[in-house]
């Protein structure tokens, strides 16, 4: 079926707004970045800057401590994604292939947990933090995310997709419930594992400010601050869009770094095969 040249010019006219919708604030967040703090909250918008400057990259390069907030960024993502992957993998072996009494209505009372929003477990998780003495500290930071139901439930349907002949084979070989999972459930699921790491990868330099933001008080600031809650104090509370804009910009160049990093995983993970 051909189309006309009216349709073409439509799917043309759809790409090229899609791609303005992309691209356009990207473009804004560059040019703000070279912008004073003045010409960055002036209303109406200025376009262009009148004196651009790399004051706002200087600043990123000598008062920010970025060491502190990137190591707390990398350190607490990197614990989240590894514990994150391997406990939602147990407990996704557990509900597609263990037997027991009332093993489908628990499954369902954790899906449950999706129909929650995130924010109404920030106040009993601070409790719970501050109770078990991690308050002040980046496990603190962690423990709160280690466990993902919809990671659990992900990785339970490729569980179930896995033909049980291979697992009666593998009894039959004399292999152990652990030799099972590691030699012949993980390896035929390896390819959701590798999709749920690059989406984990994907967050790795924003994941967890609600909770970040809500764990950090003054006395916890140097272990807690992480760079989205940097950018949402410097940026919105403090009105200087150009440096948070410049040290978005900053982290863009950062995650570009990482994603090759995983890229590289991904294809000793892929047999050669990366992203």
């Amino acid at each position: 079926m051909f189309m006309t040249k009216r349709e073409k010019w439509l799917i043309y006219g759809l790409m090229i707004l899609a791609t303005l919708v992309t691209v356009v604030p990207f473009i804004w967040m560059i040019i703000t970045s070279f912008k004073t703090q003045a010409e960055s909250i002036a209303f109406p918008p200025i376009l262009l800057p009148a004196n651009p400057g790399f004051q706002a990259y200087g600043k990123i390069l000598h008062e920010m401590p970025f060491g502190s907030f990137y190591f707390n960024s990398i350190v607490s993502t990197l614990v989240i994604v590894i514990l994150q992957t391997l406990i939602a993998a147990m407990a996704a072996y557990g509900f597609s292939r263990l037997r027991f009494k009332g093993r489908d209505v628990l499954f369902m009372l954790c899906i449950s947990i999706l129909m929650v929003p995130g924010q109404i477990f920030l106040i009993p998780q601070f409790l719970t933090v501050e109770k078990i003495g991690l308050l002040n500290s980046i496990p603190g930071l962690v423990l709160p995310g280690l466990f993902s139901i919809y990671s659990a439930f992900l990785l339970r349907q490729f569980f179930l997709s896995v033909p049980k002949e291979l697992e009666e084979a593998a009894i039959v070989d004399g292999a152990n419930l652990l030799q099972q999972i590691w030699y012949v459930e993980l390896p035929a699921i390896k390819d959701i594992i590798v999709i749920q790491f690059i989406l984990q990868a994907g967050n790795i330099m924003s994941i967890g400010f609600e909770k970040a933001y809500a764990l950090q008080t003054d006395m916890n600031l140097p272990a807690s601050e992480i760079l989205s809650t940097y950018v949402y104090r410097i940026g919105l509370l403090n009105g200087d869009y150009g440096y948070s804009t410049a040290v978005g910009l900053f982290n863009s160049v950062i995650n570009v770094i990482l994603l090759i990093f995983v890229n590289w995983v991904v294809k000793k993970l892929n047999d050669g095969e990366g992203l």
